[in-house]
């Protein structure tokens, strides 16, 4: 693969997670960098940001027409996503995390799954929105995780914010196993960090709600972007992390975010572990 992960890297506490300042092998990384995709086609894409802040993200991902358009002209990222959306990249994370699955809460059996190529935000057509209004989509949803509850598959954005961009402290959708963030550049200003958070007063898993306040946590460790710097985390109930706003950066803040999740919306963490 074109990732490796060094299992005795991952440290349990305050969640489980790897930091490195070499996520991929640097050669290859380049040729991903070089291929970064530019202003112009996130441009194209402008219609998923809405506003500044949190919402002045761009994505190219999955179900997108523009992400199809760049991955057929880019070689280095055709072949990178491939190699990730695959069967044993998802062994590779359990490999990580696996063990500890059920004493972190999750559902998912790390001996009992099954990989599929599915994309989990396709494109909105009028008739998806309306199914996704009027509560239909979700019906379905937990109807057929009920009987498909090991299905695992990959999301993939590759992403650009500009000035404003910040997240709160919280912990990503309920239905996904972990996350991966790889940093392509270097940003200006201030901020743009990404920053593992604990609690001061530690909780049961069960009692760890999503979206904490900021004064009820801590900064543990800071990533600041940096070329090829990222990090790996399994998305347990108390893996409360955060983006810093980014401040008079001349350059956009890019990055990949890579999550293993269930194929499915409906949570695989149970509030009561």
């Amino acid at each position: 693969m074109m990732i490796t992960f060094n299992k005795y890297a991952v440290k349990l506490t305050p969640y489980p997670h790897l930091a490195s300042d070499m996520m991929l092998d640097p050669a290859f990384f380049t040729e991903l960098q070089r291929e970064f995709p530019d202003g112009s086609v996130f441009a194209a894409n402008r219609k998923q940001a809405f506003a500044g802040g949190r919402a002045s993200r761009i994505n190219l991902g999955r179900g997108d027409r523009v992400f199809r358009a760049f991955m057929q002209q880019s070689p280095a990222w055709r072949e990178f996503f491939h190699d990730i959306n695959s069967r044993r990249f998802v062994e590779t994370v359990l490999g990580l995390f696996g063990e500890i699955l059920p004493e972190q809460g999750c559902s998912i059996d790390a001996k009992r799954w099954n990989f599929r190529d599915h994309i989990t935000t396709p494109e909105q057509t009028v008739l998806r929105r309306l199914m996704r209004k009027v509560g239909v989509t979700n019906a379905i949803d937990r109807i057929l995780s009920a009987f498909d509850s090991g299905s695992l598959c990959i999301d993939f954005d590759i992403a650009w914010a500009q000035n404003g961009y910040a997240t709160e402290p919280h912990t990503d959708n309920r239905n996904k196993l972990a996350a991966m963030l790889i940093y392509f550049g270097e940003t200006g200003g201030e901020g743009g960090d990404f920053q593992v958070l604990k609690l001061k007063q530690m909780k049961p898993l069960h009692e760890c709600g999503r979206y904490p306040g900021q004064n009820e946590l801590e900064v543990v460790e800071t990533l600041r972007p940096k070329p090829n710097r990222g990090a790996l985390f399994l998305n347990c109930n108390n893996s409360y992390h955060v983006v810093t706003p980014l401040i008079n950066s001349a350059v956009a803040r890019q990055f990949l975010y890579v999550s293993v999740s269930s194929c499915y919306g409906a949570p695989i963490w149970r509030y009561d572990p």
